[in-house]
C-alpha cells in the first residue's frame, strides 16, 4: 500500500503533469487501495460534512447540487471543473466572475460534491469525468483524516461512480 501512496504523492506534487508510471502492477495497487478505503469508510458514521468557516465555494457547490439542472448551473459546474483541473484545488471564495478572492483552499467535502456534479454534467465526456473524479478521490483518500471530514454517503457514491466508469472503459 505504501508503494501506491508514494507514486500518488509524486503525481500530486507535479499536478499529474509529465508523470509516467512504469510500475507493472499499478492498477492492482490502485484497486486494492480503493477497496481498503471503501472498507474504512463503511466503518465510519459520517453523516455530515465538516466544513471550514465562511466557505463560500462549499455553499455555492452545495446549492448547485441541491438545485435543479439548468444551463446556468451547467456553466458554473464547468467553470469549477476547469479551475480544479488546472490547479488541483479550489479557493474558499470567488467573485461573480469566478476570480479568486481568498488564497485559502476550500473544504474537502466541496470536492466530493463537485465530483458528483461533474458526473451529472452533459458538457463533459466520460473520460473527462473519470479523470477529474480520479483526481478528486486521490486528493481525499490519500489521508484517513480527510475521509473523516467528508460525508460517508456522498464519498461512497463517488467511489462507486468511479468504479462504474472504469468498467465502461
Amino acid at each position: 500500500m505504501q508503494k501506491y501512496y508514494k507514486l500518488l504523492q509524486k503525481s500530486l506534487n507535479k499536478k499529474y503533469k509529465a508523470v509516467t508510471i512504469f510500475e507493472k502492477n499499478f492498477f492492482k495497487l490502485f484497486l486494492r487501495q480503493r477497496k481498503k478505503a471503501m472498507e474504512y469508510i463503511n466503518t465510519k458514521k459520517n453523516d455530515r460534512d465538516i466544513v471550514k468557516k465562511k466557505d463560500a465555494t462549499y455553499e455555492l457547490i452545495e446549492n448547485l447540487y441541491d438545485s435543479k439542472k439548468n444551463l446556468k448551473n451547467e456553466k458554473k459546474i464547468y467553470i469549477f471543473y476547469k479551475k480544479f483541473e488546472n490547479n488541483l484545488s479550489l479557493k474558499r471564495a470567488y467573485n461573480k466572475r469566478f476570480q479568486k478572492i481568498s488564497n485559502n483552499e476550500t473544504s474537502l467535502p466541496t470536492y466530493v460534491t463537485l465530483g458528483l456534479l461533474i458526473n451529472q454534467s452533459s458538457q463533459l465526456n466520460n473520460l473527462q469525468k473519470l479523470n477529474c473524479i480520479l483526481k478528486i478521490l486521490d486528493k481525499i483518500l490519500k489521508n484517513k483524516k480527510n475521509i473523516n471530514i467528508c460525508q460517508k454517503k456522498k464519498l461512497l457514491s463517488l467511489i462507486n461512480i468511479e468504479k462504474n466508469n472504469l468498467k465502461l472503459l
